[in-house]
Formats: structure tokens, sequence, C-alpha cells
């Protein structure tokens, strides 16, 4: 028979010097200390009878011969072992600790040979130290260097990937078997349940609404992080499906190399090869009578088999005769879950939003995102999500089954049609409407349910008001820039008082509003309104630093060199993206004939790409 080589997860072998204080290692080097004073004051014999009776202590700590006395066991003996029997059990691993101490005491009499005698043996103590120190560390390094390979290995062999699993629940499916195999390498990665899988929502009762029916009838049943062979070129699958009482198997042929992969970035703190790759996760979808369908989100794997009937013989308990209604409706969710249509998505008011879309088989734990007005070929949609910004707001429910009937008798009727889900969207009240067309003509459908989820509205809203008024604020801006571009003051100043009322905490109009005092009344008006303009903006790292920038510039006008660099270097700490700030700093050093800083400064602003006729100055009066 051939055997097939797994993914093992391994674990880092490990060492705690505090754990360590319990081991033989960190107590034989205590014993060599010990052993010293005994050889030197009383010489060899004493110090035999001291390893003899620490070896019997050690060995009755490791093998708990305090078990063997009724007062000091700390658990219940086994009393049909006599006495005796446990002594001479214990005889070989006493020789081996005795053995190992004596060496270790072997150092202690390098040392006390050397001073009575005067003579240092350097071999011995090497052999001493190697044995001490240097086995024990070697025996952790191999632990290590296989850990490091073993990991090497299944990184270079073996590739991570969720895998979802989707059934009909009706079919019951049973002793669920699934092997990804790359034959010529012989590796295999085998999934096995013997327990029925169950959907994630567990209905006591029949589910209800349109959302609770797709996800009981849709939903993932299963879901596994693998680790699939590299070049896997085989599947097998086997299950029992108690209600159609069959056994079916099969092998199925996977085209491992449409599969994208990228490397992954995480975790940081280990080697790169270690951290493998990774590819977009795989659904595999068992529908009615053996039917498979394997894909994934990048839509470079499409397989759609069929598996063996094995048997029909089965004699289970959860088994129940299948009515010719319940089959119906089973193989009318298969053409949900796997006949394609083309379709596409239109909307009003959707501007800002992101539309997430999942489909009776290709749902993959992350949504597709559909692009507007582009058509696509592909199951039709059982759900829609609406995310403005990252606030998911709305979900629209479709009953995939009788939408499914009307598309058919549409197509029945004109042939190569192009459906369209169209949205009528308004963000500012909460509110989403849906109707499907053929061909500019609106379909009868309205099993569609919508779901508002009140706390990510009143989010999205307030992220659309703040957008809305950020649109606003930035055309004032340009306003008044424009204005004082054209030296055109008291209109700027206009503007800008008035978009301070309408919106009083948005913090660069206060940057304006400075440099408009400074333009209109001067330094000394300037100079007695600067902390109300940095308590204006102070929770505004953007706005801030324009301020201390925009008093930096006032005082070097003045020739007030120690405070201007004094305000710019605020500037540059409160918001250090802005490399103009740094060559202010430049300017000012230079302006003080500290040549060194100016150079240093200069040479940071080059460095991050900023170069200017003064930075360029700096740097040719000082090479």
């Amino acid at each position: 028979m051939k055997r097939y080589k797994t993914y093992k997860r391994l674990e880092p072998p490990y060492f705690r010097w505090s754990n360590s204080l319990q081991n033989l290692f960190l107590f034989a080097v205590a014993l060599s200390i010990l052993s010293y004073p005994i050889l030197y004051f009383f010489g060899i014999l004493p110090l035999f009878v001291f390893t003899t009776i620490i070896s019997l202590i050690v060995n009755v700590y490791y093998h708990g011969l305090k078990n063997a006395y009724p007062n000091g066991a700390m658990s219940i003996p086994n009393r049909n072992i006599p006495f005796i029997i446990i002594l001479f059990s214990m005889i070989p691993s006493f020789f081996v600790i005795f053995f190992t101490l004596t060496i270790v005491s072997f150092g202690s009499y390098t040392f006390v040979s050397y001073q009575k005698s005067g003579v240092f043996n350097f071999i011995w103590f090497i052999l001493w130290c190697f044995i001490v120190f240097g086995l024990p560390s070697l025996y952790l390094l191999g632990f290590k260097i296989k850990y490091w390979f073993g990991r090497y290995y299944q990184a270079y062999h073996f590739t991570p990937i969720q895998l979802y699993i989707s059934y009909d629940p009706e079919l019951q499916i049973h002793s669920l078997e699934i092997s990804f195999i790359n034959k010529n390498k012989s590796l295999l990665c085998f999934i096995k349940n013997d327990e029925f899988f169950k959907p994630k929502n567990d209905f006591s009762s029949n589910p209800t609404t349109i959302a609770e029916k797709n996800d009981f009838y849709y939903g993932f049943v299963s879901d596994h992080r693998v680790y699939i062979p590299k070049h896997t070129d085989i599947i097998k699958i086997k299950y029992i499906s108690a209600s159609e009482n069959s056994d079916y198997s099969g092998e199925i042929a996977f085209s491992y190399n449409k599969l994208k992969f990228e490397r992954n970035k995480y975790p940081l703190n280990e080697f790169t090869f270690l951290r493998g790759w990774k590819t977009s996760p795989i659904v595999l979808t068992i529908g009615n009578a053996g039917k498979i369908h394997i894909s994934n989100q990048d839509g470079g794997l499409e397989i759609l088999n069929q598996l063996g009937l094995i048997d029909q013989k089965y004699n289970l308990s959860l088994k129940q005769k299948q009515s010719e209604s319940q089959t119906k409706k089973q193989q009318l969710r298969d053409k949900v879950r796997f006949e394609t249509f083309n379709w596409q998505l239109t909307g009003k008011g959707t501007e800002g939003h992101t539309v997430y879309i999942k489909n009776g088989n290709y749902h993959l734990g992350q949504n597709d995102t559909f692009e507007l007005g582009k058509i696509f070929n592909l199951p039709i949609p059982i759900r829609f999500e609406f995310t403005y910004f990252i606030y998911s707001w709305c979900f629209i429910h479709v009953y995939p089954e009788e939408l499914y009937e009307i598309l058919q008798q549409s197509l029945a009727n004109t042939p190569n049609t192009v459906f369209t889900f169209h949205f009528d969207t308004n963000l500012k009240i909460g509110d989403i409407s849906l109707i499907i067309k053929s061909n500019n003509n609106v379909l009868p459908f309205t099993a569609w349910q919508k779901e508002i989820i009140t706390q990510h509205l009143e989010d999205a809203k307030n992220k659309l008001k703040h957008e809305s008024s950020f649109r606003k604020n930035k055309k004032r801006l340009e306003m008044i820039y424009n204005l004082i571009q054209k030296k055109e003051y008291t209109k700027a100043e206009k503007i800008c008082k008035k978009a301070i009322e309408n919106d009083p905490n948005f913090a660069l109009f206060y940057f304006y509003e400075a440099r408009l005092v400074w333009y209109l009344k001067g330094y000394v008006e300037s100079y007695l309104k600067k902390e109300y303009f940095i308590e204006k903006t102070i929770g505004d790292n953007y706005a801030l630093s324009r301020i201390y920038n925009h008093y930096g510039c006032l005082l070097d006008d003045e020739g007030r060199y120690k405070e201007s660099l004094y305000h710019f270097e605020l500037a540059a700490k409160t918001y250090p993206e802005e490399v103009i700030y740094t060559a202010n700093i430049a300017e000012i050093y230079h302006k003080m004939n500290q040549n060194k800083k100016a150079v240093q400064y200069a040479r940071i602003c080059t460095d991050r790409g900023y170069t200017s006729a003064i930075i360029s100055e700096i740097l040719k009066q000082n090479p």
C-alpha cells in the first residue's frame, strides 16, 4: 500500500531557564560547585559517598519512590507490586544518574588537582566542559534544527487554503471524506467527519424569513483551514446521503495551476520562506445525486463533476423515504446554485457605495464586489450588501427559487436576455428599493426583504454629512485662496467669516483667517490673536502646523530668528509629513550663521526628495 505524507502541526522546542531549575542539567552544575570543597578538604572517597547519596535522591525524585511508602505517598500506590521489585526496576536509572554526576564531579577534580600539584590538564577540562555544557546544548540545538527543517519542508510542500463546504441540509450528508492528493510526491490532505455537518444557524423549527431560509439552505455547513499538497492533481470525495439512501464516491481532477498565489506578509517575526503563500478560499458544493461544484473567488477555478453511485443498500437509523416533492425542491435549489444567467447591476443614489453580492454557490466568506453596468454570467444573487465607506447599513435578501422560475419564464420568451437588478438608494432617509428588469420590462418579482442595520445606518449618515460638508468647505477654501492670490483681501475676509459661521469646527478656515489678519491689520494684531488661532486648530494637526509655520514666517520677516526657529520646530513636530517646515528650519539656521545645523536640515530635505533655491544655496556654500 502506498504511503502518503500529510501536514502535521509542529510545536517549537520549549526551553525556559526558569523551568530548567528542575532539570538535571542545572542541578549538575550546582553539584559540581558542591563537589569542589569535598574533594579539596576530604578527598575522593567522601565525594564518592556524597555522589551516591545524591544519585539515590535524584532517582527517588524522578521515579516516585516515595509512593512505595504509605505515609509519603502523593497518590495511591499499586500495592500488588512488591517493594523489592520496585527497587530493582530503578537500578538501571540509578547507574545512569550516578555515572552522569561522577562526570560532573570530574571538573571539580581537575581544579583541585591543579591547586595541589600545579599542573593543569587542559584537555581534561575541555572534555568536561563539553560533556556538561556542550552535550545538552547540542541536544537542544538538534531539536531546534529538526523543528525548523520540518517547518521549511511543510512550507515548501503544502499550501494553506480556507475550504468552505456547502450543500442542501435536506440531503443529510453523513461520513463526508475529502482528500487532496499529489500522486507524484505522495502527499495527502485528508478531511473526515463522521458526524452530520450542520448549518451554522441551527434552527429548532423551519426558518421563516428569506434571510433565514437562504442561510439555512445555501449557507456554509462547515469551513476548514486545510493544508493541501502543492500541485494537487486529484480530489477524492466520498459521502453518504441519508435522505437519498445512497453512497457516492469518486476522483475529480484538480487544476492547482489555476489558483493565484501571493506571498504571505505576516507574521513579521517569521522568515519569509516560512510564511508560505496564500490564495483565495475554495468552496466545495455538493448537490443532488452526487453533483459536485468546486470554485474559488478569483474565478480561475471552476470544476463541475458527478460522483459515482456506489451503493443504495444502507439501513441507516437516519434513513427516510424521500418524497417526490422534496426531491423537486432539492433539484430546484441545485439549479439556483449551479445554473448561470447574464445579469447586471444599475442604481440611482449609489455614489460612494460598494455593493457586495452573495449567490447560491459563489459565496466564499469574503463577498465579491460588483461594478455597476457590467454584465456578469453567474448564478443569480441571493443577497445584496450596501456599504457606504466602511458601514454596511442595508441588506437585500432575495427568495432565489421564485426568482429562478421567473427568470426561466422570461428566457423562454426571449433567449439571451440580460437581466437588470436596479436599486433606488437614498442614504439620507435610509431607504432602498429593488426592481428587476428583462430588456427594460419590469418583472413581477416582489419576494425580497430589506434589512436595515440601524447603528451602521447612523454612522453612514454621519459620514455622508461629513463628506458633503467637506466638499462644500473645500470649495470655500479654493475661493478664499484665489481671492488672496488676487490680493482681494476684503472679499476673502468676508467669505472666510461666513464659512466659519457655517462650520466653526473646520480648522483650516482659521489658518486663512490668520493670514488675512496679517494682510489687513499687520503684525501687532496678528500676534495678539496667536493663542486664539492655536486654540481653534488644536484638534487638527495639519491646520495647527500651518498656524505655527505662519507665525514662524512673520517672525522671520521681522528678523526675530530665534522666535521664528521655535515656531518652525513646533510646526515640524506637529506635522512631520510636511517637509517644507524642515526647509524653513534649515533657512533660519543659515540666516543665524549656524552652517553645520543648516546643512544637517538641508540634507534631510534632499533625502526626502525636496529641494529649493535656498536649500541648494546652503549645500553649495557648505559642500
